[in-house]
């Protein structure tokens, strides 16, 4: 069994073993290539906490370009985005880097901040060019930033310790790094099939302990833990499974499964807010010593 890609530890468990026809069902275009084997692992680190997909491959470049033609696969709008915005005033850097910045939706928020230097680090040719057309700098060879951020990408890694060495390489001392990964412990993650959070769109999971332990190995001092709240369109994927889970099987399925939608779509609206939940991302925040 391979050793952990966070922290280096061969202390790794089995938690969950998927079919890879499932997954390459999932997609609309031909996934076999990132799937050698029948099945993928997720294996999870007694040590440090993060999970990890193995017998797959992680997603390339036509991959992802076929991705960014799915509506909304990149949000205008995340409250992660808001939260870094909050931080951001709230530390006051004079730099940011941006790394894995797609098209810069994140970054032309800060281009209205004048006295704040703003770069993208991205590899995708398509999201270079985006970035290009809307003005954003690309970071160059040796600049460095007193705040680094990074949203949904960790995730998709299976070289963890080169972009941990690129973002450690990038900070200045004293700076603050944040970064913005899936919470596996959303209901949204737990009570449904989210196929793009599985090979080949994501490699790893990072609970809060992952993110603690990144923390630690890169030296740094956690400042900030922050969950996003569940979001009403992922409330409605949450409550569909279980409502087809206590509905499954027996007379009239169909019609009771029927009577239910229609029944979500009156009801909730009202009861998202009701009882707080675990939403899409979670994010923290470091602070490197001086």
């Amino acid at each position: 069994m391979d050793s952990c890609r966070l922290c280096g530890s061969n202390a790794l468990a089995i938690l969950d073993t998927i079919p890879a026809v499932r997954l390459k069902a999932s997609y609309s275009f031909d996934t076999v290539r990132f799937f050698p084997g029948d099945s993928v692992e997720l294996r999870g680190c007694l040590d440090c906490g993060l999970r990890t997909f193995a017998q797959a491959l992680p997603g390339d470049s036509e991959f992802y370009d076929r991705l960014q033609s799915i509506p909304k696969y990149y949000e205008d709008d995340k409250a992660e985005f808001e939260h870094a915005l909050a931080t951001i005033a709230a530390v006051k850097p004079a730099s940011v880097l941006d790394v894995g910045a797609g098209c810069g939706l994140f970054l032309r928020k800060l281009l209205r901040i004048p006295s704040l230097r703003v770069r993208a680090s991205e590899l995708s040719e398509r999201s270079l060019a985006a970035l290009r057309q809307a003005g954003i700098v690309i970071d160059a060879p040796g600049d460095r930033y007193d705040f680094v951020c990074s949203f949904q990408v960790f995730e998709h890694l299976a070289d963890l310790q080169a972009i941990m060495a690129f973002v450690d390489e990038k900070l200045l001392p004293g700076g603050h790094l944040l970064v913005s990964v899936p919470n596996p412990d959303s209901p949204l993650f737990r009570e449904t099939f989210a196929y793009l959070d599985y090979p080949p769109h994501h490699m790893n999971r990072f609970t809060k302990r992952a993110l603690e332990s990144m923390g630690r190995l890169l030296g740094y001092s956690a400042v900030d833990y922050w969950q996003e709240p569940l979001r009403i369109e992922h409330f409605s994927s949450v409550v569909k499974g279980r409502r087809q889970k206590l509905l499954a099987g027996g007379r009239l399925h169909w019609l009771r499964e029927r009577l239910g939608a229609l029944a979500d779509t009156i009801l909730l609206p009202a009861l998202h807010g009701q009882r707080e939940e675990i939403g899409h991302s979670h994010t923290m925040v470091y602070r490197k010593p001086v």
